[in-house]
């Protein structure tokens, strides 16, 4: 078949000067016409190319740049491939790149666009190329492989489409489109597309459904008969959203980095327009009469910088409205909102409806008397430019109850005087009228996280669940969905997705009108400045870009680790996660990739452009590299600011051009206004204008172009390494997993030889195995040879040794029969300092836990806190290398909202009795080196002294110098006769005329327990007042109603049994007890405990014991 096409073919195309096929045709070829168009692609340019070799020399010189970072041996199918950019020069001008030979059943052809040419592999196979007119030619081989999935983070726009009778939904996170039958909810079948595919659109007169590639920087137009991408388009940096013409003449699409629209006129398919417009466009909407084109910024941000000037007003272009016929910007609205999810113009085209989230950056987050966030639906006059009407969907009168509450607000459409939106964290969809903006109902739109919303002529709805992978069918006379499918597999680990779904929910408590989603937008930053810490000093959110290689983490540097982020960072959303949530949350965040190497600077492979090139060398030259410095760009040390104020974490420049605002305390607006100031600043040195511009470019094109090393466990040259645990390695690029690849890592002994393991890879990680122990005290090292690859290609690029010592073997444990409290010394706010934390007044804060024996040492098993849906404990490797003890990072208690990272336990173990077990040494005593001789006896006290006496516990909330100890979990003492000495609080029971009440001297109350005197009252965040009676009889408790760390309510002395107040609130009944149930007359033993807020997120207690004849 294909030898009788290319005889025809050479009959008809001899001197043919057609050398693309053409392009402008609308009507798409079924599979006949598309092959037969490939060979005549190949017969005819080998055929002509063979007569201009007759009388002509080969043209030499003609490629300019190979684009080789794509690699071409394991190209992924449906990718966008720029073939070797050429040389623009005379001597070449007849030079292009044509197919020679494909796979039996392509029918893609290479695309011209300028200087560049692009091709589209539709099926798996070799593919060769050649410069026409030249001696130069290469191949690619393109895979059908998930393994090369990359977690770009990426969220999708606009999901779904009607394609004739199908609806069709971009997966996002997998490259395809599926198409499914909406009558039926089934899947019909799945279209592979570019990389990352985040929105579709189609309509009556457009002829090829068009797809956006957001990691491809490409849009792909689709053959609905093929059903292969036909064609791809270079549009520039990350894509996202597109809209079509209702005439079918151009696509309009938002370029995210650049902000700006491109336009698309479709019967060239060539961009022809670039449209500056706000910052990271997203939210897209056209009228219906295709002279109007809305386009809002999703991260816009707010003139209020807090402790800074306020940003001119006009900078915050929200939405932009472009005139179609002039292709200009005709107005720009101003200051609506700093982040614009979606929007819809109604079919009269007088409003326009859009969904926004409003962040009060002034307020204090903890408040919930403070309104910190607002999503909202608000109507725009189009004629008078002015708001007429807005719904909050949180705070709605009559509505605004946590059950009824909504934000992160999607996919809005209008349609017949309604206007319907979707809640990705409350998972419903929503349907408003747009006349008087009111809600007029609400239906659950099935799990999975929606951002996409479709309505048909017959009102059924359907919505893209893009997390769950599902399409959902419902209507809003229903009470559930009618039907789901699901779309596509998730390419994602379980507890990645766990993780994603849980850092898009909702918060709870104070955190109710928000999720983590909400400051880090889509993993991104909302570019606000917020008032955080105790001191409430003005820094931005972070963005999420390879973690594992950042630590530590925040502005500050006083988180340790993403497991420390993922414990420490839940207060502001109000949650305390679960076990599976907190493992989930760490395994989301780590995974998540610094975005493609290309932008709209570099080249299209992502290698540096030549300015970049210039700018580098500027870079090294004035020192940014000293603290910038490896393949990710920090050393990972903290430096005082030159304000003098405060340390700062050495942050990562790998994708700094997307941030929006720059800075810590989001300084410059500008990228360019941030290389200034920190040249200034910290290399304290003037550029000339040249200069700064060569090295903004190098800036803006530090991207993700290199395979390395992001982090280890052990960490290179570690001294004392458990035997027992396995070894992690964490790359930036997700490993080619075939076996001979695999041997290029090695775990070796000190003599070189290989350690026999089990390698275990997933994705970007590898996890190492050893089959046996690794002995005691020995020196090893994990080898990385130079030819190790990533699956896109990169190689190591060097030898890699990664030193470490293992621990020696443990001479003294802590006693698993027992168990324990790690007591921090916790600080207190001291608003006079720049930290808001006072290293010297503290209060204890303990950290229960119970160990187990290993052959590193112990296992400690710490209890954070319970949920109503479990526990969270968390199992902690401590190495004991001979008597010392480090465990390594661990979380704290602070207060009742949240967990404190620390850098954990180091500390010396003393056992003078030989009984392989470390004594008991009183608790004032504890800190003095060298520690006492004699032991106590008591069982209460002391069971590990430090080595120095202290140690540095870093913390969101902590000075460096904090001390701690480890205890034995206390014995509550009953006095014989059931009656307390004297304490420091005066707390005591009292009879006033027959009312039983309890009364102190001084102290912010907060809690106030009467139980039977043995039982335990412990720390638990989930608990009212944040302790709870975890065994033993309660009788009564109370708290201060509404209490937290920030607002100063306190109980105030006396309470009494029989008194009915506003500011107590009775929890006897969730502490096991009875309400009521206490008689004050009932001969017995009783104990108080009185819980107080020491300051910050410290709380202390106090006991007493009374006896009634």
């Amino acid at each position: 078949m294909r030898s009788l096409i290319g005889t025809v073919s050479i009959l008809m195309l001899v001197m043919s000067n057609s050398v693309f096929a053409d392009q402008k045709l609308q009507k798409p070829d079924n599979m006949f016409q598309r092959l037969l168009k490939v060979a005549d692609h190949s017969v005819a340019n080998s055929f002509r190319e063979l007569f201009f070799f007759l009388t002509n020399k080969p043209m030499e010189g003609c490629i300019d740049n190979t684009l080789e970072l794509q690699g071409k041996t394991r190209f992924p199918l449906a990718k966008a491939y720029h073939l070797p950019k050429l040389a623009q020069n005379s001597s070449c001008g007849k030079a292009f790149w044509y197919l020679k030979k494909s796979p039996q059943s392509n029918t893609n052809l290479p695309v011209k666009d300028g200087e560049f040419t692009t091709f589209t592999a539709p099926i798996a196979g070799t593919y060769y190329f050649k410069l026409w007119g030249t001696k130069e030619f290469f191949t690619i081989n393109v895979e059908d492989n998930e393994l090369a999935y990359e977690h770009y983070n990426y969220y999708p726009s606009r999901s779904l489409t009607f394609v004739g009778n199908e609806v069709w939904v971009a997966n996002n996170n997998r490259a395809s489109v599926s198409r499914i039958n909406p009558n039926t909810m089934e899947k019909i079948s799945e279209i592979h597309t570019g990389q990352w595919p985040v929105a579709i659109a189609n309509n009556k007169n457009t002829t090829f459904p068009i797809v956006v590639n957001m990691a491809d920087d490409t849009v792909g137009f689709i053959n609905p008969i093929t059903r292969r991408v036909e064609e791809s388009l270079w549009v520039g940096d990350e894509p996202s959203n597109i809209v079509l013409s209702s005439n079918g003449h151009f696509a309009y699409v938002t370029l995210s980095t650049s902000g700006q629209l491109a336009v698309i006129d479709l019967a060239s398919r060539k961009v022809i327009k670039k449209i500056s417009v706000g910052a990271f466009p997203k939210a897209l909407a056209i009228s219906s009469d295709d002279k109007k084109l809305f386009v809002g910024s999703y991260r816009s941000g707010t003139p209020n910088r807090v402790d800074y000037d306020n940003d001119p007003v006009e900078a915050e272009k929200d939405i932009t409205m472009i005139d179609l016929d002039s292709l200009s910007v005709e107005y720009t609205f101003i200051d609506y909102g700093n982040i614009i999810r979606s929007m819809s113009v109604s079919d009269d085209n007088k409003y326009l409806f859009v969904s926004i989230t409003q962040g009060f950056n002034d307020t204090g987050i903890f408040n919930p008397a403070q309104v910190s966030f607002a999503d909202e639906v608000i109507k725009i006059d189009l004629e008078s430019k002015t708001i007429v009407g807005r719904i909050d969907l949180y705070r709605q009168t009559g509505v605004g109850v946590p059950e009824n509450a909504a934000f992160n607000l999607f996919g809005l459409t209008y349609q017949n005087g309604r206007v319907y939106v979707v809640s990705e964290a409350y998972e419903s969809v929503i349907e408003i009228d747009a006349e008087t903006m009111t809600e007029i109902n609400r239906v659950p739109s099935g799990e999975g996280r929606p951002r996409g919303l479709l309505i048909d002529n017959a009102n059924n709805i359907y919505v893209h669940n893009s997390q769950g992978f599902n399409l959902a069918k419902t209507r809003m006379d229903q009470s559930g969905t009618i039907a789901s499918v699901q779309t596509a597999e998730d390419p994602r680990t379980p507890g990645m997705a766990h993780g994603q779904r849980y850092f898009t929910n909702t918060g709870i408590g104070v955190g109710i009108d928000r999720g983590c989603n909400t400051c880090h937008v889509d993993g991104e930053i909302d570019t606000l400045v917020w008032l955080n810490g105790a001191a409430g000093e003005p820094v931005t959110a972070k963005p999420l870009i390879w973690m594992e290689g950042t630590a530590p983490m925040t502005w500050n540097g006083n988180v340790t680790s993403i497991e420390g982020y993922a414990l420490s960072g839940n207060a502001s959303v109000g949650r305390k996660p679960t076990k599976e949530e907190f493992n989930g949350l760490y395994e989301y965040m780590s995974g998540v990739m610094a975005p493609p190497p290309a932008n709209d600077w570099t080249e299209r492979d992502g290698s540096l452009s030549t300015v970049a090139l210039e700018g580098r060398d500027i870079f090294d030259s004035v020192g940014c590299r000293d603290c910038h410095a490896g393949n990710i760009y920090t050393n990972n040390e903290r430096y005082l600011d030159p304000e003098g104020k405060t340390l700062s974490d050495t942050t990562t420049l790998i994708s700094t051009y997307r941030r929006g605002t720059w800075g810590k305390r989001g300084d410059d607006m500008t990228l360019t206004e941030s290389v200034e100031r920190m040249a200034k600043d910290w290399s304290h040195v003037n550029l000339s204008d040249s200069e700064l511009n060569k090295l903004t470019r190098y800036v803006a094109e530090i991207t993700s172009r290199r395979f390395f090393l992001l982090h280890s466990s052990p960490k290179a040259n570690e001294n004392a390494a458990a035997v027992d645990q396995p070894i992690k390695l964490e790359f930036s690029h997700s490993v080619w997993q075939q076996q001979q690849n695999i041997g290029h890592v090695k775990l070796l002994d000190g003599y070189g030889n290989s350690v026999d393991s089990d390698i275990e890879i997933t994705r970007n990680e590898i996890i190492i195995k050893p089959k046996a122990l690794l002995d005691y005290d020995k020196q090893y090292s994990i080898s990385i040879e130079q030819d190790f690859e990533a699956y896109n290609e990169m190689k190591i690029g060097d030898n890699q040794l990664i030193s470490f010592k293992t621990a020696k073997k443990p001479t003294v444990v802590l006693d698993p029969g027992k168990a324990y409290e790690w007591l921090v010394d916790f600080p207190h706010v001291d608003l006079s300092r720049p930290s808001g934390i006072s290293p010297t007044h503290t209060a204890v804060v303990a950290e229960p836990f119970t160990v187990e024996m290993t052959p590193s040492g112990i296992a400690l098993d710490v209890k954070y806190f319970d949920n109503e849906t479990g526990s969270n404990i968390e199992r902690i490797v401590g190495v004991i290398d001979g008597d010392v003890l480090t465990t390594g990072r661990l979380g704290i208690p602070a207060g009742p909202l949240a967990l404190a990272d620390t850098a954990g336990m180091k500390s010396k173990l003393i056992d003078r009795d030989g009984d392989g077990i470390a004594d008991l040494y009183p608790l004032e005593v504890v800190n003095q080196d060298p520690p006492p001789p004699i032991p106590s006896d008591d069982g209460t006290h002391i069971e590990a002294v430090l080595a120095n006496g202290d140690s540095k516990v870093l913390s969101t909330w902590f000075e460096e110098d904090v001390t701690w100890r480890i205890k034995a979990k206390d014995v509550i003492n009953i006095p014989d006769n059931c009656t307390s000495e004297p304490n420091d609080n005066g707390l005591v029971e009292i009879n006033d005329n027959g009312s039983f009440g309890v009364n102190w001297d001084n102290g912010n109350g907060v809690s106030v327990f009467i139980t039977s005197p043995e039982s335990v009252i412990e720390q638990d965040q989930a608990a009212p007042g944040g302790y709870r009676v975890s065994s033993g009889t309660t009788y009564w408790a109370v708290t201060r109603n509404g209490f937290s760390p920030f607002n100063g309510l306190y109980l105030n002395a006396p309470v009494f049994i029989d008194q009915v107040l506003d500011e107590v609130l009775d929890i006897t009944e969730e502490n096991g007890g009875d309400v009521g149930g206490f008689d004050p007359n009932q001969a017995g033993c009783y104990r108080i405990t009185a819980v107080y807020h020491a300051g910050g997120f410290a709380f202390s207690t106090t006991n007493a014991f009374f006896k009634i004849d």
